[in-house]
């Protein structure tokens, strides 16, 4: 496989990943409202508690999606690095508004050089 087509599954597992995290987030959040619900509410514990148990195990569920993805954008890096003729390009990024820091990193697969 060429460099290309690993760049092009990491930029993909990278948009799958931010959008599981995105379904995880919003779960947390119905498991939070739900909790607050049944704290108000104690007569509707059966109802709650079913919807709770759900909520919780798609939240699992996209959970270990999102680890397995991780796991292949992972493979795809390394693969990247090993195929990468790094072309770098030094440049200087704003840490703060009154503070930069100068980075050397490459122009084809984004690999930050530690040395620099």
């Amino acid at each position: 496989m060429s460099i290309n087509y690993y760049l092009f599954c990491r930029e993909s597992y990278n948009r799958v990943i931010n959008s599981l995290e995105d379904i995880i987030n919003i779960f947390e959040e119905m498991e939070k409202q739900t909790q607050e619900e049944d704290t108000q509410e104690k007569q509707s514990n059966f109802k709650s508690d079913t919807i709770l148990l759900n909520e919780s195990h798609n939240k699992l569920f996209f959970s270990s999606k999102k680890q397995d993805i991780q796991v292949l954008k992972n493979i795809c890096d390394k693969n990247i690095l090993e195929l990468c003729k790094h072309t770098f390009i030094e440049d200087t990024i704003d840490i703060t508004p009154d503070k930069s820091q100068n980075i050397r990193y490459c122009s084809i697969c984004e690999y930050t050089d530690p040395n620099y």
